[in-house]
């Protein structure tokens, strides 16, 4: 059986977005948001600013990676929280 965690709160940061190999201003907003569920606890990840990036090519650019790379990161730490 696993320790118990202790239970923590909103985590947020800013994240500077970067298309092909150019970082776009402004940054965005990461929070990890944990919250209850059925087997135990869901984390909730939400990327919010990619509306104020130019309105180019970049800013689909910018989202679909960073889409992406959450998807990534989650099998990554729920391959981790589950070992």
């Amino acid at each position: 059986m696993k320790p118990a965690m202790a239970a923590i709160g909103l985590a947020a940061f800013i994240l500077g977005v970067v298309a092909g190999t150019t970082v776009i201003a402004p940054k965005t907003l990461v929070e990890l948001r944990p919250e209850p569920a059925t087997n135990g606890t869901r984390l909730v990840i939400t990327e919010s600013g990619f509306d104020s990036l130019p309105d180019d090519p970049r800013r689909i650019d910018a989202l679909r990676s960073n889409a992406q790379g959450w998807d990534l990161q989650a099998v990554g730490l729920a391959a981790h929280v589950e070992a």
